[in-house]
């Protein structure tokens, strides 16, 4: 069992465009009518439903809680949000440290993600975001959940080969 603030915050993925099946699964709680058939146009097959969803959420970078905010009547029940939210996705990270430097901590270089939508939206990168918010705490390096994957690089077998 867990909150649902604690499965929005760590196990969903809330930045993800949502796919035209959730769409149609929203607007089945619209109250107002123009709501729920606009979202039903969108999920649907039909070539304008298909542009129009690309237009009004691929192209302009729209995720469930703007599509929420965008539609104003409607209103999901949490759980049903949680239940239509796919699973948030590890995010893969090169290392950029030598483990013969630093033998007990790991290192890693990232671009902090965050960009401007075409609504005027300023939307940040899930990982990136929250790697940036870690704070020293004194003496101690911030702490954050992490796995270790098994890399395909191999460097070249010749050292004069240029990497």
């Amino acid at each position: 069992p867990t909150t649902y603030k604690t499965a929005l915050t760590h196990y969903l993925e809330i930045t993800a465009l949502p796919r035209t099946h959730i769409l149609k699964e929203l607007a089945e709680y619209c109250s107002d009518e123009k709501d729920k058939e606009f979202l039903r146009f969108m999920s649907s097959t039909a070539p304008e439903g298909k542009a129009k969803y690309q237009e009004w959420v691929q192209d302009s970078s729209r995720n469930i809680v703007h599509v929420l905010e965008d539609v104003p009547s409607c209103h999901p029940p949490i759980d049903h949000i949680c239940e239509l939210l796919p699973r948030l996705q590890p995010r893969y990270y090169s290392i950029s440290s030598s483990s013969k430097l630093y033998p007990t901590t790991v290192h890693v270089t990232a671009v902090l993600v965050k960009y401007v939508t075409k609504t005027g939206r300023t939307n940040n990168g899930v990982a990136t975001t929250f790697l940036a918010q870690k704070k020293v705490n004194g003496e101690s390096l911030p702490r954050v959940p992490i796995f270790i994957r098994k890399s395909q690089f191999r460097l070249p077998a010749k050292t004069e080969t240029p990497v």
